[in-house]
């Protein structure tokens, strides 16, 4: 649901997408019901960092919630909270931007007491303002922004903390059209062992490190990475294959 923040004030609009939550269930269900704020000139809109996702519950168990069974806390950066309805996660760090969002997740692994907490981030820029337009300029520059940052994000782990990167679908910002594409995304892992920081490595050519050289394939399995990195063995309901060595803990 879009609307000009100028006509639409934002408590309105939020109220417009609860309603439509609250009429999309059963039958109708739909998994996101999405606030799209934007302010401009016709011609000449633009997205604001106000969106809100208004989320069914995930349907079970989740990895997540096994976490938080074994007393883990999770932390969702970005639209992670919403994404998930809240189910599964302990605190929500709303962000405005993807430099905000580094800015928060540096926040967060700082202030970590190291018992083996989920930083979740999501930086949604990256999709909204450049994925969804398939601007390569625009989604150059964003990884770019990205990339310059990650010293930061590396110098707040700790020894024993591991670091997943990757996407939740394919993105072409160079083919025709407009929003997502299909290619098969990146998958980067990285521990730090000894407190030095080296370079991250692809899962599919670690030869020194406890991964087992490749997953399946599913976004699934880095669920059940997370959970086998931080000793956490789900209850049976949660798909997924770790792509870490379970004799291996943090």
């Amino acid at each position: 649901i879009a609307a000009h923040e100028a006509h639409v004030p934002l408590k309105q609009l939020y109220a417009y997408c609860e309603m439509a939550r609250d009429l999309l269930t059963g039958e109708h269900a739909v998994s996101r019901v999405i606030a799209r704020p934007f302010i401009g000139e016709p011609g000449n809109f633009t997205r604001t960092g106000n969106r809100r996702d208004f989320s069914l519950e995930p349907p079970g168990h989740s990895h997540l919630t096994a976490l938080q069974d074994a007393g883990k806390k999770v932390v969702g950066v970005g639209k992670i909270g919403d994404i998930f309805a809240m189910k599964g996660i302990d605190e929500d760090h709303h962000t405005d931007s993807n430099m905000h969002g580094v800015d928060v997740t540096i926040e967060q692994l700082q202030r970590s007491d190291g018992a083996g907490d989920l930083v979740f981030v999501n930086l949604v820029e990256t999709d909204m303002l450049w994925g969804h337009r398939r601007d390569p300029h625009g989604f150059h520059g964003c990884l770019r922004e990205f990339d310059a940052r990650l010293p930061e994000i590396e110098a707040a782990l700790r020894p024993g903390d591991l670091l997943i990167i990757t996407a939740d679908h394919g993105c072409d910002p160079t083919y025709r059209g407009s929003d997502h594409t299909r290619e098969l995304v990146p998958l980067i892992a990285h521990v730090v062992t000894d407190g030095s920081h080296t370079e991250g490595d692809d899962v599919s050519s670690l030869d020194d490190a406890p991964f087992t050289g490749g997953h399946h394939g599913f976004f699934s399995d880095v669920g059940a990475t997370v959970c086998a990195w931080l000793g956490v063995k789900p209850n049976g309901q949660t798909p997924g294959v770790s792509f870490i060595d379970a004799n291996v803990t943090a």
